[in-house]
C-alpha cells in the first residue's frame, strides 16, 4: 500500500514520520493544523506508542480520527484506545482503490465543513421581539426577560417584607430601601424585578414606578 504517495500526488498534506531526527513538536502542529487524524491500521498499530501518542494529541485538539484498515483479519486487534469511536474505511487487497475515493471524499467533506453543516433558519413572516433593552430602562412588562440575580432580587424580597409587615401597635420601621451599584451592573433591573414581584404577591396598592426629579420626595 503506497496511500501516502497517493494522497500527496491528490494534493493531500501528509507528515513524514520517518525521518530520524525529533518529530513530537513537528507532529503536535501538525495535528492541531489538520482537519482529521489519517489512522493506518496494521497488526503493529495497537501496539505503537507513536499512535498512542498521536492519538493523545488529536483527543487534546478534539480532531477527528478516520482508520485505514489496511492490513489484518480481526478489527478488535487492531483498533487503540482512543480509535474505537472512529469511522473505519477497509482498503485491504482489491478494496485499496475504492476506499482511497472513499477517503479523498471524507476528506473533501471535512474540508468544506460538510460535517459540521447547520440548516438554514426559517424565514420569519413577523419582526422577532429583541428581549436586550439596550440603553433602555427595565420595567414592570420586562419581567418575563429577567434572568439571574435570584440571590439579590431574593434578598430585595424578604427586605420589602419586612418593611411592610408590622401590626398597628409596632413602630413603623424603615420606609426606604436604597439599591446601588456601578453603572453596568444590572442593580436598576434586580430593583425593578422585585418590586414587581411583591406587586403581583401582595393585596397591598402600590404606585407604579417613578422617575426621580427634584420633586420626587415633595409628595
Amino acid at each position: 500500500m503506497h496511500i501516502q504517495t497517493d494522497l500527496t500526488i491528490r494534493d493531500i498534506a501528509v507528515q513524514d514520520d520517518a525521518a530520524p531526527e525529533p518529530q513530537e513538536e513537528k507532529t503536535r502542529q501538525a495535528i492541531r493544523a489538520a482537519q482529521v487524524v489519517l489512522l493506518i491500521l496494521t497488526p503493529q498499530t495497537r501496539s505503537s506508542a507513536a499512535v498512542k501518542e498521536h492519538l493523545r494529541i488529536a483527543e487534546l485538539y478534539r480532531r477527528k480520527i478516520l482508520c485505514v484498515w489496511a492490513l489484518g483479519d480481526d478489527l478488535r486487534h487492531l483498533l487503540p484506545d482512543g480509535a474505537e469511536q472512529a469511522s473505519i474505511i477497509d482498503a485491504r487487497g482489491p478494496r485499496y482503490k475504492q476506499a482511497l475515493d472513499e477517503i479523498i471524499t471524507t476528506l473533501d467533506r471535512e474540508y468544506r465543513g460538510a460535517a459540521t453543516f447547520e440548516p438554514p433558519l426559517p424565514v420569519l413572516d413577523f419582526e422577532p421581539r429583541n428581549p436586550y433593552k439596550g440603553l433602555h430602562a427595565f420595567t414592570q412588562h420586562d419581567r418575563a426577560d429577567f434572568f439571574g440575580r435570584e440571590a439579590v432580587v431574593q434578598e430585595l424580597l424578604t427586605l420589602l417584607k419586612k418593611m411592610v409587615r408590622f401590626t398597628p401597635a409596632e413602630e413603623p420601621g424603615p420606609r426606604f430601601l436604597a439599591v446601588i451599584g456601578p453603572s453596568g451592573s444590572g442593580y436598576p433591573a434586580a430593583a425593578m424585578r422585585s418590586a414587581t414581584d411583591e406587586q403581583r404577591r401582595s393585596t397591598r396598592s402600590y404606585r407604579a414606578p417613578r422617575v426621580p426629579t427634584r420633586r420626587t420626595f415633595d409628595v
